[in-house]
């Protein structure tokens, strides 16, 4: 073995052992916690959130009737809900682009997206800084009932099973 084929065949080797060494410290790391992903949540974190903002400014000033999707997407921040959003966006993608070569479905990352908010939403209510729901939506109407139906539609969102059953069911139909 000349000495060109004992460096190619150097070469190879790290290559081949770089990327096994890659894989075993990535084996448990989700896609999000790597520098590259982290640059580009960092950059599109501040255009998700103000998309966010303003469909909630909408939804909130609109005397249109509620739309069924209307109480989760107000119910956290916008920048709460724009991280939770890219960063199971880019889990997701990345999994099933490893598993299977192809792109996630739709439903399934819309269902996580909802389910990391809920856990985010009960965490702010047993931490006492949740968004006050019952007065977003008393600021929308200002009937007599309007209070009894905003405190109704407050205590919805915050009702685990609901969470489970109704807006589960709310996001595949909204997809």
């Amino acid at each position: 073995m000349d000495k060109i084929e004992r460096q190619r065949e150097i070469e190879s080797n790290s290559v081949r052992d770089g990327c096994v060494r890659w894989c075993q410290n990535t084996e448990y790391q989700q896609a999000t916690d790597t520098k590259p992903y982290r640059n580009l949540i960092e950059i599109s974190l501040r255009s998700l959130a103000d998309a966010i903002r303003a469909e909630q400014d909408i939804l909130k000033t609109s005397k249109a009737k509620l739309p069924a999707w209307g109480l989760p997407l107000l119910s956290l921040g916008a920048e709460e809900m724009a991280l939770i959003t890219i960063g199971t966006l880019f889990n997701m993608i990345a999994r099933s682009e490893f598993e299977t070569c192809l792109p996630p479905l739709i439903t399934p990352v819309a269902y996580d997206i909802a389910h990391f908010c809920r856990i985010e939403r009960f965490a702010d209510l047993a931490n006492h800084r949740e968004v006050d729901l019952a007065e977003i939506l008393l600021g929308r109407n200002r009937t007599r009932s309007a209070a009894k139906r905003a405190a109704e539609l407050a205590a919805l969102v915050d009702d685990e099973d609901d969470w489970a059953t109704t807006f589960a069911r709310i996001i595949s139909v909204k997809n």
